[in-house]
């Protein structure tokens, strides 16, 4: 962008160039060509350059076999990692989402659900008791969520000069990408918070809500900017700035992780550690997102559990008891903000209070890596052979 200013190249161990945002060597410096296009996101793919990179690299040390250069099984290859990855992220893996959800917003829970073998018995005893779809309870209003906010920062993007991806590596680009982020982010928060509430609430004591009950819930939420003292509801402005705070720290974080981690692959093929794995551009992509967004829900699963709490606080929502599946119990806190939130659940429940269904987190991404790597498996070793045959 004109008049922006470039971050220059620092000197890392050994002496290569390293981009502070990238986190990796900069083979356009080394090569001395053309500074390559850089966008700034782990939810979007590896741009085109990296693809490119990645591949001549592997090339490098391990000549792919004909039918895995063909260019229709590629596509092939590449579409079906994204759809298991889609599914397995937004549909399979829901019910762990339910799960987390209910612990972190369960101030009262003696049980805290801090490790995966504590969580499948209170998966398998919810589905025995209210059915199969009490564990995919709120999935609609979570896809509507997230489609609303790509939409919105679609919009912005193209009535004002914000940037909806950073092309350029300066200062001025990359805060007005943050920014567009963070107003996308702030406009949804109503409907995070109607969507979190869906998930939560259960399903003997609540009816089952309509496809469309989150955007008219959000948008009633919208509409709260004063504290009501008698419902305890919480205006809309005190949850816009921890639920900011929390996206853009998640978007960060995964941004850099996801970028670290493809730096270090592309190290690994250099000096010749070439494996099945390491060849395969699309799984080393979709793992690196994948990884990515675990490093960030991980570090930030504290602040997540005070938001749903927050969200919740005044809606007069039943949940599911956790320690006995049999009875459901109310919602009640009187939290004044976050930080009032923190104070409290450190003072009652501990410093693990605020990582209470972390358990539920570990096992929805193992399971999630598992469907990833038996797609590896099957492309690597069933598929090239069936179609030579």
């Amino acid at each position: 962008m004109e008049g922006g200013r470039e971050f220059g190249p620092r000197t890392g161990v050994g002496g290569d160039e390293f981009s502070i945002w990238t986190l990796g060597p900069r083979p356009d410096l080394i090569a001395k060509g053309p500074r390559r296009r850089v966008d700034f996101g782990a939810a979007s793919d590896v741009q085109s350059e990296e693809k490119k990179a990645l591949i001549a690299d592997s090339a490098a040390i391990c000549k792919p076999q004909s039918v895995e250069s063909d260019p229709d099984y590629s596509k092939l290859k590449s579409s079906v990692f994204g759809i298991i990855n889609l599914l397995s992220e937004n549909v399979i893996l829901h019910p762990f989402i339910v799960i987390r959800r209910q612990c972190q917003v369960n101030e009262s829970a003696s049980r805290y659900h801090l490790t995966p073998f504590t969580v499948l018995p209170v998966i398998g005893q919810l589905e025995a008791r209210q059915g199969f779809n009490s564990l995919w309870k709120g999935v609609g209003s979570v896809l509507i969520t997230r489609g609303l906010q790509l939409s919105i920062e679609s919009i912005i993007a193209e009535v004002t000069t914000l940037d909806k991806e950073v092309n350029r590596l300066d200062v001025k680009t990359i805060f007005k990408h943050l920014l567009l982020k963070g107003i996308s982010v702030a406009i949804i928060t109503p409907f995070f918070a109607s969507s979190c509430v869906e998930t939560v609430q259960s399903s003997v004591a609540s009816e089952v809500p309509g496809v469309l009950d989150c955007l008219k819930e959000g948008v009633i939420r919208f509409t709260y900017w004063r504290r009501e003292y008698s419902t305890r509801l919480l205006p809309f402005w005190v949850l816009c700035g921890p639920t900011v705070v929390y996206h853009l720290l998640h978007y960060i974080v995964s941004s850099f992780a996801k970028s670290f981690i493809l730096w270090r692959r592309r190290k690994f093929v250099k000096k010749g550690v070439a494996t099945s794995e390491v060849n395969s551009i699309e799984y080393q992509e979709i793992t690196a997102t994948v990884f990515a967004n675990l490093t960030a829900d991980a570090l930030l699963y504290p602040l997540e559990t005070i938001l749903h709490r927050l969200y919740l606080q005044g809606t007069r929502t039943l949940i599911d008891n956790i320690d006995s599946i049999v009875r459901v119990k109310p919602v009640i806190s009187n939290y004044d903000g976050p930080v009032d939130c923190y104070r409290s659940i450190v003072s009652n429940e501990g410093t693990t209070g605020l990582f209470k269904g972390f358990g539920a987190l570990v096992l929805q991404y193992a399971i999630h890596f598992a469907f990833l790597k038996v797609t590896h498996i099957v492309f690597q070793e069933f598929l090239p052979s069936i179609k030579r045959n």
